[in-house]
Order: structure tokens, then sequence, then C-alpha cells
């Protein structure tokens, strides 16, 4: 479950709410400094870009009713049993003025993958008698893999 929360920037007032989540699409994006020479993306670098604050514009604030612009947190509230990853490996491309694949290779943990803990709730805010239902750091392991060949136009999946 994630868990998201705007912060009023003019009277710190904060509105949040839950977020079931059956996956998680990291995005991959060529423009980002994380590439490295052989063209191969940190997966870590992927949940960077996901739990990024995200800038509202045009909010106004449920208390003050001030109008402006804000940010948007997200971190993960309880982590699922089995986490289940989705590259988004196409993006519009401004040169071609097309979608296109990203064919990088992903850098990741098989064994043994965690959860970065700054991505997700901080449980030492709540009282103790909760904490047995809250994130904790489960550890995944990888069980299979769905990979897409061919272009945006046509291809195949294989499992």
């Amino acid at each position: 479950m994630l868990y998201n929360v705007i912060t009023c920037p003019y009277c710190g007032f904060a509105s949040a709410n839950f977020e079931s989540f059956l996956d998680l699409s990291l995005p991959m994006k060529k423009d980002l400094v994380w590439y490295t020479s052989q063209d191969i993306v940190d997966i870590e670098a992927c949940f960077k870009e996901y739990f990024k604050d995200e800038v509202i514009e045009g909010f106004t604030c449920e208390k003050c009713r001030r109008k402006g612009s804000t940010t948007r947190k997200t971190k993960v509230y309880k982590a699922p049993s089995v986490l289940v990853i989705q590259l988004k490996r196409f993006e519009f491309s401004k040169y071609s003025g097309r979608k296109e694949k990203i064919e990088s290779k992903v850098k990741t943990k098989i064994n043994n993958f965690a959860l970065p803990k700054t991505y997700c709730y901080d449980t030492s805010k709540l009282p103790q008698i909760f904490l047995a239902d809250y994130f904790l750091g489960p550890v995944y392991n990888l069980s299979g893999i769905v990979n897409h060949y061919g272009t945006i136009e046509g291809g195949h999946y294989i499992a």
C-alpha cells in the first residue's frame, strides 16, 4: 500500500490518502544521468525517479483556500508479500517525434532485494501497537521475468 501526502506550503495542512497497488511501474528515461557508459541502468535509480516528489500546479488548500503549487510525496506504507515491478521501456522521443523502446540492460539484485528504506513510510511516528502491520523491510527474491522482444509496433512477450 502506498501513502501519499500533499502539504500546503502556506499553512502546513497535510492531506493524505492510501493507494493500493498490484505493481510498481518504474520509469526508465534516456535523458537522465543514471545511465552508465555501458548503457546499463541501476534499478535503484528507477526507484529514485518513481518516488521523487511530484510537483502539483493549481493546488488549492482545503484549509486556508490559498492557491499555488505544492508537492506530493509518495512512500510505501505496507509492502506486499510479492513485489511485481514493471519497467516503463517506452518513451516519447522529442528528436524523432515518436515513441521509442529503451533497450538498456537493468542492474539489480536477484536474491535478497529489499525496498530502499528511504522510500518507505516512517513507522517511528506511529503507535507501537500498529508496528506489526507496517513495512519493516521484507526481502524479495527474483522468481520470474517477462521480456518484450521487438519494437513498439509489434513483438512478443516471453517469460
